[in-house]
């Protein structure tokens, strides 16, 4: 009963509450015994961690929960931890171990026939992919993903591939394609009430009026996607503001991408690079 209630805590973004639900039921099942159920709330954890971006606790709650589930033979639960653990190597730029667990879960998925979970193995896949340069084989693989998702009516599933393939449109440049696909998950994790979600697609959003020469409007989008993250204890927003920030206000932008770099090091994020090499060609004294 409390792994379930962790969850739905969970999809309300109450990351918080979730994780310290889930942790009373670790406890729970550590005492009884009951390592399905171990291996089950370790995998939660797992993704709650995920969710607000501490990615070297989700790979040590995955990497239990991994070897809990072969230990028992569960081909369904290693497969859906493959998956997890996948993502979360990828977040943190370890690109040829999580391919690899990706494609293992994907395979995996399809020979037990879990449609459910090869729909979310093709879109980590096709994200792993976007990340990599293989821009046609992602655009192909979140398009089955999105398929699948559609005709399984998992409308979340839906949102995150809707938000993916805005995010590989925009990269390519096919920007009104890539708006229709951000406003329809924007509905999405409205509707399902996905606040994570709405942040991070309205980050996307920002980016995307930056481009298209409408800073007042990407500043805004950012301010917003800004506070919902700090409430749900996700980041992203504080490097866009800094750029739209950046010609009017230096200092101002100088204070966000200086908070936004000490995140992404904290996380252990893939973005910390290019952020860091950002910072210290603002911190360069003007000519």
């Amino acid at each position: 009963m409390l792994h379930e209630i962790g969850r739905i805590t969970s999809a309300k973004s109450e990351f918080s509450d979730a994780m310290r639900v889930q942790e009373r039921a670790l406890v729970l099942y550590r005492e009884l015994g009951d390592r399905n159920g171990e291996a089950r709330v370790l995998s939660a954890l797992g993704r709650l961690r995920e969710m607000i971006e501490d990615y070297p606790a989700s790979a040590r709650f995955q990497e239990q929960a991994l070897a809990l589930y072969a230990g028992l033979d569960d081909d369904w639960g290693e497969a859906r931890s493959l998956h997890d653990l996948g993502r979360v190597k990828c977040a943190v730029g370890e690109y040829a171990v999580g391919g690899e667990m990706l494609e293992q879960a994907l395979n995996r998925c399809r020979e037990l026939g879990d449609r459910l979970g090869e729909a979310r193995s093709c879109g980590a896949l096709g994200w792993h992919r976007h990340e990599t340069g293989d821009h046609a084989t992602a655009l192909l693989l979140e398009e089955q993903a999105l398929a699948l998702f559609q005709e399984l009516g998992q409308r979340h599933g839906e949102a995150n591939a809707c938000h993916a393939l805005g995010v590989m449109h925009t990269a390519a440049g096919a920007h009104p394609e890539a708006a229709a696909l951000l406003n329809r998950a924007l509905a999405l994790y409205t509707e399902i009430g996905d606040r994570r979600g709405v942040a991070q697609v309205l980050n996307v959003k920002g980016a995307l009026l930056a481009i298209s020469a409408r800073p007042d409007e990407a500043l805004a989008a950012y301010r917003e996607a800004l506070q919902i993250a700090m409430d749900v204890r996700s980041q992203g927003a504080l490097e866009g503001i800094a750029r739209c920030e950046a010609q009017a206000d230096r200092a101002a932008a100088l204070t966000n991408l200086r908070q936004a770099v000490a995140i992404y090091r904290r996380i252990g994020s893939t973005e910390a690079g290019a952020a860091e090499a950002w910072l210290e060609e603002l911190e360069e004294p003007g000519p």
